[in-house]
């Protein structure tokens, strides 16, 4: 079982974009929420509406890969491949940030 998505010749043009999200959106937050949360301090207003905004786009951006693999045809991935990475791999991280 592979992820069609870092084969070079499946994407989309939205997975591009969303590797730009990470990198110059979550990836920033992310560090940012990790200096916060490991620090003696409680976490502030900024960090918690960092944390809020952090959940909303990560959840929206799997949410996206969610959908466009949902309509990914046989001959791109197998039905047992499209099942396991959508609810073991991708369906959480769309989820679980809504959940708090």
């Amino acid at each position: 079982m592979s992820d069609p998505y870092y084969r070079h010749d499946t994407p989309g043009h939205f997975f591009d974009f969303l590797v730009w999200v990470e990198l110059l959106v979550q990836f920033p937050m992310a560090l940012y929420l990790a200096r916060a949360l490991f620090g003696k301090q409680q976490l502030n207003s900024a960090g918690g509406l960092t944390a809020n905004v952090y959940g909303i786009v990560t959840g929206l951006c799997t949410a996206v890969v969610c959908h466009d693999m949902w309509y990914l045809g046989p001959e791109i991935i197998s039905h047992q491949a499209k099942q396991t990475l959508l609810f073991g791999a991708y369906l959480p991280y769309a989820v679980l940030p809504y959940t708090n």
